[in-house]
């Protein structure tokens, strides 16, 4: 027992050495954000004003060092980011991640499909300076270093790679364009073995040569390409709309709003900023690596384009600058959305009246506060008809279990609160599993997972089904001597939902919040102990129903994908923007900015953006950093 005492200590005293000289190693050295730095590769001197949530307002005298100031505070935040894009679109990810990515760098190095854009730079056509000026920006800042890179790179013993005008390019099409397309692999696969039958049930009219169709292979290693960056489920993307004012308020002028849903990766997909020098003058949100916003407000118009990039990558310039006649400049299948202080509204290659239709409805608002009470009134409508169907067979059969019967009224909403959405989506699983698993099962070995991780096309399969009580979907192939009917799938599924739910959570309270969690995963998390000391990883987060738009139907209803920027230009407010990032600004971990907008995010809050460049020049709220050429 004498000899516990001092073990004890010598012990405390070990793990405590261990853990500063870890920490020692690994610290991180944060940006400058106020002050003044001397730079090579800028013209002329350029003011970085940095807000509260570490947004960068840069101005600058001209074009050139408005953009290379914008690389060089982009990789300041971001670096490790930019390396693993790069290391992806160059099929290089196992010299930075390991040798377990051999395969997948073979992958996408032989693979022309993976890309969109691979190795043309004719995409750009007059704008090729600005990015070279954005790249030279970025590769300043590495060389800056000094071989003194963020932790992630002491991690993982390795080097940031060098930003071209390619990798540019090719970023906004990685970023963008991720049409992984495992609904034609599964129907291809359900045609060539069940026949046409089965197929035409699940194919809402696709036709296709099965001969061009990939494999699962291409889609696992495809998956585990767009995984890295967070590009994961078959809901990510971008989506806007424009709300009108109503007649009564006819001195209102338009709100621009713009959705991205993303994997739940970090560091985030966007980068917020504001741009001011030469022929530029605007806030926006970009993805790192690609010098100018996707979503914007110039002073007198607010603009997001939702899909065609790079294809579009001139129009933004455009926008960017601040254009006010879009005509001749959009093309026909451009996914633009544009207002400005005249009234004058774009979506896709129309120009449309302010008071005029939108999706075929006449939309009309009265206040600000009503259209965030639209965004906070999230339902999903197909799965509140999809559960009813089967809510009305299970109780014409079983009678009235209490749990069951509260979801005859259920509209679909998905607050963290409920219980009817946890149930519903519980039983859906079930449901999903009891009518697919086997002939998909039966098929090939991991389809029925890759069906399941397309999250959209599962909802509208299984809603094609209930509407069929004839489905050849509804037999059990492993059954020989009966054939299942709907009646069969629906109690076997209902039951099992509630059985596991009163098996996990009891009797008394289930809520949609116990499962509507996720945590933000950096590529590094997988090594515990950095983990811990740096904090890669941000979350769990609670959420409510609006705040996740994607799981999977596996057994724990895994989260896939949910908002990841939500930007509000009121063109009626000339001084604001209205913006939330899920977790922050900076990719460093144990930055300031690296998570601090979660809080407000996880309450469904935007935070307000100044954009009124005299304000902001004069406040002492920003901190000020001066550029200065080195000699």
């Amino acid at each position: 027992m004498k000899y516990l005492k001092p073990i004890a200590v010598v012990s405390f005293v070990l793990v405590a050495f261990v853990v500063l000289t870890f920490r020692t190693y690994f610290h991180q050295v944060f940006p400058q954000y106020s002050g003044t730095h001397k730079i090579v590769g800028i013209e002329d001197t350029v003011e970085v004003f940095t807000d509260s949530f570490g947004m960068p307002y840069v101005f600058s005298k001209n074009n050139a060092d408005l953009f290379f100031a914008a690389g060089y505070l982009t990789a300041r935040e971001r670096l490790f980011q930019l390396t693993l894009l790069s290391a992806i679109l160059n099929g290089e990810v196992a010299s930075l991640l390991g040798d377990e990515y051999l395969e997948m760098d073979w992958y996408i190095r032989t693979n022309k499909e993976f890309l969109n854009i691979k190795d043309s730079l004719d995409i750009i056509d007059g704008n090729l300076g600005l990015i070279e000026s954005h790249c030279a920006g970025i590769n300043a800042y590495i060389d800056e270093c000094n071989g003194l890179y963020p932790v992630s790179f002491k991690i993982t013993n390795s080097k940031p790679r060098r930003w071209t005008s390619l990798d540019a390019i090719n970023t906004l099409a990685l970023m963008t364009n991720h049409n992984l397309n495992s609904e034609a692999v599964i129907l291809s696969a359900v045609r060539q073995y069940f026949g046409e039958a089965r197929y035409t049930e699940l194919s809402n009219n696709i036709d296709f040569d099965d001969r061009s169709v990939q494999s699962i292979t291409d889609i696992k290693m495809q998956s585990e390409a767009l995984n890295l960056i967070g590009a994961s489920g078959s809901k990510t993307g971008s989506e806007a709309m424009i709300v009108f004012p109503s007649a009564e308020q006819q001195s209102k002028k338009p709100i621009l709003i713009f959705d991205d849903n993303w994997g739940y990766r970090q560091p985030t997909k966007w980068f917020n900023i504001y741009l001011s020098g030469g022929d530029f003058d605007l806030e926006g949100s970009l993805i790192p690596g690609f010098p100018l916003p996707i979503v914007g407000r110039t002073g007198h118009s607010a603009f997001a384009i939702t899909g065609a990039l790079p294809k579009d990558a001139d129009l933004l310039f455009e926008l960017a600058r601040g254009v006010k006649d879009l005509n001749g400049i959009v093309n026909d299948n451009a996914s633009i959305f544009y207002a400005d202080t005249t009234g004058l509204i774009h979506i896709g290659n129309s120009e449309i009246s302010s008071f005029g239709l939108l999706n075929g409805q006449s939309i009309g608002i009265n206040s600000f506060q009503e259209v965030l009470d639209i965004l906070a009134g999230f339902t999903n409508d197909q799965k509140a008809e999809s559960i009813a169907l089967v809510v009305d067979k299970y109780l014409e059969m079983s009678g009235s279990d209490p749990a069951v019967r509260k979801i005859v009224d259920w509209d679909g909403d998905e607050s963290g609160q409920s219980s009817t959405a946890l149930l519903t989506n519980t039983i859906l699983k079930h449901l999903v599993e009891g009518i697919f698993k086997d002939e998909l099962a039966l098929i090939e070995e991991g389809l029925y997972k890759t069906f399941i991780s397309n999250t959209k096309f599962v909802e509208n399969s299984l809603f094609k089904i209930l509407q069929n009580p004839s489905s050849e979907w509804l037999d059990d192939i492993n059954t020989v001597d009966y054939r299942e009917n709907l009646s069969d799938i629906i109690k076997v599924a209902i039951d099992r939902a509630v059985m596991e739910l009163r098996s996990k959570y009891g009797t008394l309270y289930w809520a949609w919040g116990e499962v509507n969690r996720s945590t933000y995963q950096h590529v590094l998390s997988r090594n515990w102990l950095a983990n811990i000391i740096n904090g890669f990883d941000v979350g769990l987060v609670f959420r409510n129903g609006q705040n996740i738009t994607e799981f999977k139907y596996d057994e724990n209803l895994t989260p896939v994908s949910g908002l990841a920027l939500r930007k509000i230009y009121d063109l009626s407010n000339l001084n604001s923007v209205y913006s939330i990032i899920p977790t922050g600004q900076s990719g460093l971990p144990n930055s300031p900015h690296y998570s601090d907008q979660l809080g407000l995010f996880t309450k469904g809050e935007l935070r307000e953006i100044n954009i009124n460049k005299e304000e902001i020049r004069n406040s002492r709220e920003y901190r000020k950093l001066i550029l200065y050429p080195a000699e």
